[in-house]
């Protein structure tokens, strides 16, 4: 009895002693962690800059699309611990995806895209993005259509440790936290959906069409933790989930029917509760995308336009 009676002390003191934390906790869609994911998971998603079109099974066209991803100020960048430490979030000015759309049986067109694990300015992004879509209606000039969307994969960086605090060593203004080496954080995105899509051809311009577009789904990202402050390493993990919701209205285009091009604005909805006040209110994603492509089967470029269909 007394010989089990001290392993169990002698674990208990491990345990205490131990400078690791590995905590999983789930949090409210308004904290400011929930904030900073939800916005980072919407400049992610990938965009269907229009209403799908009908494309001939077969036909395969490779394409980029650019997301302008805004410079955060410090009070926004004030998430952690529920809105009262300041991370390093302002990473990358711009994410650029590569995608591949191919079209298939039944007037579908799959969209594939992938931002390969590239490290630049401390990221190290890995995501994957789907969608598959159909025209509903098509009746010129206009054409509605629907597709599943989702994106998947990680960011890892030094968010909450960054490079520059870790040098600071021990100045507390430039590094309040003590962190004693930068983080190897990692955020997680998983986000499934649909998005509506309306199509306008210009009267003026048959190579042009303005749409307006909608994609709401389940979003369920996740932030690990993994730095090492003051002799603690900390391996929290944060979790939110709800409903994601974003609008966008552009602009699509062919020039000489072999480079297909688009430009957009996109609007996220997002509502924060920040410390001290701790009243909820809206701090909204207000961002632009464009969009460039060239279809890969040279012989059938000039007898499309945008609808789809052969061209006269």
């Amino acid at each position: 009895m007394r010989a089990s009676r001290l392993l169990i002390a002698l674990s208990l003191s491990a345990a205490l002693a131990s400078p690791v934390a590995g905590t999983s906790e789930r949090i409210a869609q308004d904290r400011p962690e929930s904030w900073a994911l939800n916005y980072f998971t919407a400049t992610s998603l990938m965009s269907g800059f229009g209403a799908p079109k009908a494309a001939e099974p077969g036909t395969v066209s490779l394409g980029v699309e650019a997301t302008l991803i805004p410079r955060l100020g410090v009070r926004q960048r004030t998430v952690g611990f529920n809105g009262t430490k300041t991370e390093d979030l302002n990473k990358l000015p711009i994410l650029a995806r590569p995608r591949l759309e191919i079209g298939l049986p039944w007037r579908l067109t799959v969209t594939l895209g992938y931002v390969p694990p590239v490290s630049l300015s401390g990221v190290r992004p890995n995501l994957f993005s789907f969608s598959l879509g159909r025209p509903w209606l098509e009746r010129d000039p206009w054409r509605l259509g629907a597709r599943l969307t989702g994106l998947w994969g990680g960011v890892d960086g030094d968010f909450t440790c960054s490079a520059e605090q870790a040098a600071a060593g021990g100045d507390r203004s430039r590094n309040p936290f003590g962190c004693e080496a930068p983080s190897r954080d990692r955020v997680r995105f998983n986000f499934v959906g649909l998005d509506l899509g309306a199509s306008y051809r210009l009267p003026t311009e048959r190579s042009a069409e303005i749409y307006l577009g909608a994609t709401v789904g389940r979003n369920r990202p996740s932030f690990e933790v993994h730095a090492r402050y003051n002799g603690f390493l900390d391996r929290t993990r944060l979790v939110t989930r709800g409903t994601l919701v974003s609008l966008a209205a552009g602009v699509r285009g062919a020039n000489g029917k072999r480079l297909t091009w688009a430009v957009e604005a996109s609007y996220t909805p997002l509502r924060v509760r920040r410390p001290p006040a701790l009243g909820d209110h809206m701090d909204s994603l207000l961002t632009a995308r464009v969009f460039l492509a060239v279809p890969l089967d040279h012989a059938d470029a000039g007898r499309e336009g945008l609808t789809g269909a052969p061209s006269p």
